[in-house]
Parts: structure tokens; sequence; C-alpha cells
């Protein structure tokens, strides 16, 4: 009798569940086997050319000298002021802010006038008048998002 219990007590414990400690690891394995592609694609093309452009940045890195990279003169900041002191750099950094600049600022308010006067349609509403015919306009300017579903609706069938 007492060798039947132990042998059953020796069963259960086989077909208990896994410890605590096990379970564990095997989510943070599991884990890990999932965020693993992501972390080696991430640091192949995002990381390992973010690292290279820095070191090329403040080497004297020629062209011919990519035969033999470590043949290469650690420069320090000189590139960086002989860029901030090149007139056409200048030039192209001032209209670039000021594309960055004005752009956004200009499209977000001639989306906002626009959406306002097609919204506010009709002859009037307290204050405010629209435009005639503001239905036309909203149809108008959603057609581009329902045209490619219409034509992949029509290709698929």
């Amino acid at each position: 009798m007492a060798v039947q219990q132990a042998v059953r007590a020796g069963a259960h414990r086989a077909s208990a569940p896994a410890r605590p400690a096990a379970r564990k690891w095997r989510r943070a394995l599991t884990g890990w086997s999932f965020a693993a592609p992501f972390t080696v694609l991430f640091v192949v093309f995002s990381a390992l050319p973010v690292v290279a452009s820095l070191v090329m940045s403040v080497t004297d890195l020629r062209s011919t000298d990519l035969r033999n990279p470590l043949n290469v003169n650690f420069v320090g900041l000189d590139n960086f002021t002989k860029l901030f002191h090149d007139d056409i750099f200048m030039r192209a950094l001032r209209n670039n802010l000021e594309l960055a600049i004005v752009v956004p600022f200009v499209t977000i308010v001639l989306a906002l006038a626009i959406a306002t006067l097609v919204t506010v349609g009709g002859a009037s509403r307290g204050t405010v008048r629209g435009i005639r015919g503001s239905g036309f306009y909203r149809v108008v300017s959603f057609f581009p998002y329902t045209v490619p579903a219409i034509v992949i609706g029509l290709i698929w069938a």
C-alpha cells in the first residue's frame, strides 16, 4: 500500500504544472524570441548606420580611404566648423528652416478655412455663413479616398 502511494505521488509530481521559475523563464524566452528579429533588424539598419555616420563626421575620411578604413585621421569638430562657415550650406539651412515653419502653418490655416466653409453649409447658421453647395464640395473632397477602394473591389470581383 505504501509503495502504491509513493508511485502515485511520483506520478502526480511528474504531471504537475511547471514550477513558477521555469514558467517565468519560458515566458521570457518567448518574449525575447519575438523581439529578437526586430532588434537585429533595428541594429543592422538603424543603429549601425547612425554610429558609422557619427564616426565619419569626426574623421578625415575621403573616398580614396575606403579601401583602408583604418587609415583615417581624427579631426574632431573641424568638419562642423567648416560646414557652418560655408555660405551655400547656411543658405540651404535657412531655406529649410523657413519651409519647415511656413509650409505647415499655411497648409493648416488653409485646411481649417476650407473645412469651415464646407462644414457650415447652406444659407446661414447664426452669424456664420457657409457656401452654397457644400455637400458637393464634401463629395469632391472625399472622392480620392473612395475611388481606390472601388477599383480594388472591382478588381477582386
